[in-house]
Formats: structure tokens, sequence, C-alpha cells
């Protein structure tokens, strides 16, 4: 059986990082997330969209990965917001209670100025 490749890549919307991820997180690739996400991790005021389109399946370690840029981005006054989240995976963090406290948005549009409303005063 062939090992599926993860493929982690960004782009950006004037201050916001746009991650789109490819394939699985699973014990393979799980490294290869990790290490590409560091960055965002270490951002001062990090702002970053995950693009879940196609993200074909996740484990518990990339669950928390993904937990972790969420906490470590309010902690930082940033704001990390996902879409695209397939049904079966969005069930699994519904159960882990993470559906509500993630920002979870239907589409790209909807992510991204989410985030750039998290900048603007009130």
């Amino acid at each position: 059986m062939a090992q599926a490749d993860l493929h982690v890549m960004f782009d950006q919307s004037e201050s916001v990082t746009i991650v789109k991820l490819v394939g699985p997180i699973d014990s393979a690739t799980f490294d290869q997330f990790k290490s590409a996400m560091q960055p965002i991790l270490k951002e001062p005021v990090p702002l970053c969209v995950v693009d879940c389109t196609e993200l074909s399946y996740i484990n518990s370690k990339g669950i928390g990965l993904l937990a972790n840029l969420h906490r470590q981005a309010m902690i930082c006054m940033g704001y990390a917001a996902f879409f695209g989240i397939a049904p079966r995976i969005k069930k699994t963090f519904d159960l882990l209670g993470l559906g509500k406290r993630l920002h979870i948005f239907p589409n790209l549009e909807e992510s991204v100025a989410a985030c750039k409303a998290s900048r603007t005063p009130a």
C-alpha cells in the first residue's frame, strides 16, 4: 500500500497567513506538519487561516497541534480560523469539545474576514 503524502502550502492575504493542508496528518506525516507549523506558532501575533478542504485524515496528535495553534493565537491576541473541515473530522472535533472552541467557518472569505476583524478595534 502506497503511503500518502502531506503537503502544507502557505499563502498570504494581507496580514493573514493561509495554510492549506493536502493529504493525511498521521504518524508518518505528523513531524512534517509540526515543523511546517512552527513559524506560525512563534509569530508574536499569529493571524492564521487553516484550509482543511483537502485534509483527508487527522490523528489525535494533529488535532492537538491545531488546538495548540488556536490556543497560542488566543494567548498572543492573534486569531486562528479553520474552514473546509470534512464532516467526519468535524464530528471528531465536536466529540472532543473543540467544535465550539475553534473558530470554524464555511469558507476562506469568512475565515480571512474574521481574522482581519479580530485586529480591528471595537
